[in-house]
């Protein structure tokens, strides 16, 4: 519903680097990542230095599965903005989908000091087993999460919740891990799915931790038909809450299927690139 709507206003506005790069998060949320990446790469060459656009072509990039692209937007724009969350958050999934454990815990202690309680920051230490670490990052600032009391989720704090879950889970606190997990698949009922700033494909997390292997699946069929494949790579094949459902037979097919669509996203932005159409590459 968004995409007509900021169509119109690039077409008031065709010089604004903050409605193409809108725009492209529209088209990349339902689906399209080719067409998020043209824009992106418009809206630096609108404004050069406009700095938010080297997040999203970074972001962009690895959900294609262009680590080395995704690398270089990314890195570019942390040097340009080296204090800016925004600009340097996309750094620590880079190092995840490379495996560099210390460079991304590195980023995510980072992170903490600019952005306390940010979910970048846990999501990482999660994801390489810093689980008490992570309860002792997110107790100040997220006390409504924590075993004392029944937790109070909300939209503010439903992907930490989402990790601490994890991590209150492997440290034997299993009572206060299931009651996050029941009061998170609360919340997102009815919410919206599609986007970076919508649950994703949150439900399907919370089922695969439940053991609920076959409604996860279903709720990543679902998430897959709607066109939500931005996230696939950070919320699927990076999530610790989805290794279950990773080893399912029926997830390889799904699997095959996501990736045949991002080789053919990714074959349509290198024909952009070759024929001119994306702004240069900066030094």
């Amino acid at each position: 519903a968004a995409i007509p709507i900021l169509d119109k206003a690039r077409q008031l506005d065709p010089l604004s680097p903050v409605i193409a790069v809108t725009l492209g998060e529209a088209y990349s949320a339902a689906g399209n990542l080719a067409e998020g990446i043209r824009l992106y790469r418009k809206a630096l060459e609108i404004d050069p230095d406009f700095t938010a656009a080297f997040n999203w072509l970074g972001m962009g990039y690895l959900s294609l599965g262009e680590l080395e692209k995704a690398a270089y937007w990314l890195e570019a724009g942390a040097r340009r903005a080296p204090d800016e969350f925004r600009t340097i958050s996309g750094l620590a999934f880079l190092y995840r989908a490379r495996s560099e454990r210390e460079s991304a815990l590195a980023i995510a202690r980072r992170l903490q000091t600019m952005v306390p309680g940010n979910n970048v920051s846990l999501v990482t230490l999660v994801s390489f087993g810093r689980d008490r670490e992570a309860i002792e990052f997110a107790s100040a600032d997220w006390p409504e999460l924590s075993c004392d009391a029944p937790p109070s989720v909300q939209r503010n704090n439903v992907f930490q919740a989402m990790n601490l879950s994890l991590a209150y889970e492997r440290t034997d606190q299993l009572a206060c891990a299931e009651a996050l997990l029941a009061a998170i698949l609360e919340f997102v009922e009815g919410q919206p799915g599609l986007g970076p700033r919508a649950f994703g494909f949150l439900d399907a997390e919370v089922y695969a931790r439940q053991g609920k292997i076959e409604q996860a699946l279903a709720a990543l069929r679902a998430s897959v038909d709607a066109g939500m494949i931005a996230l696939w790579a950070t919320q699927v094949e990076q999530s610790p809450h989805m290794t279950k459902v990773r080893e399912a037979e029926a997830f390889l097919s799904l699997r095959e299927e996501v990736q045949a669509d991002l080789a053919r996203q990714r074959a349509n932005v290198r024909e952009m690139e070759a024929r001119g159409e994306l702004a240069p590459l900066q030094d």
